[in-house]
């Protein structure tokens, strides 16, 4: 487990999000939006909407 919280903003694009997993090694990354959290996003929801297209 990491000591920093890595998170993203609500209104982040696809790329922004798997940018900020692989630059911190992270698989999961908090959303947050207007300072409050609003979900998840996973490698793995992200392969699933890639696999979908």
């Amino acid at each position: 487990m990491s000591t920093e919280l890595v998170t993203v903003d609500g209104d982040a694009s696809l790329t922004d999000a798997i940018g900020l997993m692989e630059r911190h090694g992270v698989k999961r990354l908090p959303v947050i939006s207007n300072g409050k959290l609003v979900g998840l996003i996973s490698r793995a929801d992200i392969l699933r909407v890639l696999l979908d297209e």
